[in-house]
Parts: C-alpha cells; structure tokens; sequence
C-alpha cells in the first residue's frame, strides 16, 4: 500500500509540474549532491562600481564550511571577496546558503567568471560564467573624484600654505562599497594631487584613506561629486576651508624667491629702523630712541645669525607633512646637517635649502656617540 501511494505522489508532483530537483543541480554518486546557481546579478551597474553577485547553494550531504569557491576567467571584472558574506535561510525544511561574492566592474564588457564548488578539495560541481548587461560608462563630469561608495563623507579637513601661490588642502575620506584608490581630479586648476597615507585603512566595504590637493591660494572652497551607487546619481560635497598662519606642509619646489624675499624684507625694515632711532636719537637726545634702536639691531642680528642645525641621519626620510602616514618626496643620503624650524610631536621640521621645508621623524636625529 505505501509503494501505491508513494507512486501516486510522484506522478501527482509530475502532473503539477513541480520540479524535485533543481534544474541546475548536478547529482554525485555516493549520496551527495550540491546545487548552485545565480540567484541575483545586478542588472544594471557603472564601470568603476562594486557590486554584488549572489549565488544559491544547496547542500545534500556536506557541511556548508567545508564548501570552496575557485572563480576562473571572466573578462571587465575585479573580485574583491575570496569568502563570501553568507546567509544561511531555511524554507519549508530545505535549507539553502544564500553566498554573496563582490566584484568591481574595471570594463563596460563584463562577463563574470565560470564557478567551481569544491569540497575537501574536490571538485563537485560548477557554474558557467555569465554576461552582466547594461554596464554603464558615465560621461565626463566636472569636478568627479570617480569614486562610486554607498556613502562617502569628509571627517577631517586640515589647510594649509603650499608656497606663496598654492595652499594644500588635506581631506580625511572614509567610505562604503567603494573603491578608494581610485580618487582622483581632472581638473586643471589642482596644481598636485595624490593620496598621502602609504596604507590605505580598511577595505572596499569601510575603508578610509588621506588624499590631498594642492589648489591655487585665493580658492576658499573645494567642490567635488563622488558616485552614490544607493541613489544612481552624483552627490556634491563642499569643503570651505581657512589656512592657518604657520606653515605645516612643505614644498619641494618652493618658488625660490618666497622664503628669501621674505627675509630681505625683515631685515631691510630692522636695519632701517635702527638707523631711524639712532638718527632721531642724535637729532633730539632722547633715550627712548636709542633702546628702540637697539631693538631693532637685535632683530637684524636675530636674523642673521644662522639658526640652530641638527644631524639627520643617512637614509631618513623627508615627508611633506608630520604624519606618520605622509607621502616621502626625498630622503637623506648620508649623515647631514640641517637648520631646525619647529617641532610638533614626534616630528621636526627642517630646511631643506633656501626654497625648500621638511619634516623628519625625532628619532631620524642622529646619535652621539
């Protein structure tokens, strides 16, 4: 009687035109079985975006963490996940691992990869590679960081004087699904850009990075658009900013005549204002007249005296800003004597040449013997 029923349950499920096994699924001998297909490709993405691909992925026998991914081929595309972000859904009783893997889209041609699902390193089933339609090239638009983030924001701003026609503005830039190396500007009023931090934090899904601009000096503002991927359109960010008074950063190619002039001009004004006094001083014999002359000597003396020199050791590294993250634009070659500027924290600043500032690390100071 249970064989009659069980064959007439089947050949209801038949007529009904329910299936029993995946068409997708591939049957091993032995018992075990695993099944995979695409269960959501995007089906609209920009070259330049992350985006999501997840597969289906149904166990018979095997133990869901004993299952390796190996992607092979693909062409226009990046995979950014070697695991992937798993959900594990039970429906009706059959429970299925929901796999999310994340790939950026370096071409408008994009085929993903073909699929192999290995367990205990055996191979047991595979996925055919797949074409992604309707990846999209955006137009040249004004003032595009082409960074695509589910969010981008700017935690951190610092401004400074780059040289005497350029000020360096420093952004603090963290994101989501987004690719930060990419950043970068067309434009050709930006003088230099770059990212300084060597180590990128994080990664593709919360990263964080420092990039830098040099723009010229009466800018007050700086405007720039990144690629929201969760609203399909472009987001504008305006950063106004002030320089301070002193000169954090350097410049390499300082225009020569900047720190010089500046200095002439000093000790022009003291030289002259010492003879001002000393002239009125003979004229009215009045001794306020000859203190403030000597005032302005010392200043003029101040001046030329040379200021104290440091050792930097052989090898040390010259960074544009006092961070341990900052781009190195020259580096020492052998122990050398350099005129100290300031210090701040765990940096000191040095002049490089008449036209040309740094910052060494205390401990690139080199060691009495």
């Amino acid at each position: 009687m249970f064989y009659i029923v069980t064959l007439i349950s089947l050949f209801s499920s038949l007529l009904l035109g329910e299936n029993l096994i995946p068409q997708y699924a591939i049957q091993y001998s032995g018992g075990n079985g695993i099944y995979i297909d695409y269960l959501n490709v995007p089906d609209r993405i920009y070259r330049g975006q992350i985006f999501p691909v997840t597969f289906k992925l149904t166990v018979i026998s095997e133990n869901f963490d004993e299952i390796e991914y190996r992607f092979k081929g693909g062409k226009g595309v990046q995979l950014l996940s070697d695991t992937p972000d798993r959900t594990i859904v039970d429906s009706n009783g059959i429970v299925y691992a929901e796999d999310r893997f994340y790939f950026k889209a370096t071409d408008t041609d994009v085929i993903l990869p073909n699929v192999a699902v290995y367990v205990n390193g055996r191979k047991k089933t595979s996925l055919s590679s797949r074409r992604v339609d309707g990846v999209i090239e955006l137009p040249p638009s004004q003032n595009f960081s082409h960074v695509f983030a589910k969010n981008l924001e700017i935690y951190k701003v610092v401004a400074d004087r780059y040289d005497e026609g350029h000020n360096i503005l420093t952004m603090f830039i963290r994101a989501e699904m987004a690719d930060l190396q990419d950043i970068h500007f067309n434009e050709p009023y930006i003088y230099k850009q770059g990212i300084e931090s060597k180590r990128s934090s994080g990664n593709f899904r919360k990263g964080k990075v420092i990039f830098f601009v040099i723009l010229p000096k009466y800018y007050d503002n700086f405007v720039f658009k990144y690629f929201n991927t969760d609203i399909f359109d472009f987001q504008k960010i305006r950063i106004p900013f002030r320089v301070k008074n002193d000169m954090v950063t350097t410049a390499k190619d300082f225009h020569p005549k900047t720190l010089d002039t500046n200095f002439k001009i000093k000790l022009s004004i003291s030289i002259g204002l010492t003879i001002l006094f000393l002239a009125l001083f003979y004229h009215y014999q009045n001794w306020i007249n000859i203190i403030l002359a000597s005032i302005s000597l010392l200043i003029a003396i101040s001046l030329i005296v040379p200021k104290p020199e440091i050792c930097v050791r052989d090898g040390a590294v010259i960074r544009i800003l006092p961070m341990e993250s900052s781009t190195g634009f020259e580096s020492v070659e052998g122990n050398s004597y350099f005129e100290k500027i300031a210090t701040r924290g765990k940096f000191i600043k040095i002049r490089i040449s008449d036209s040309s500032e740094g910052w060494i690390k205390v401990e690139d100071v080199c060691q009495e013997d």
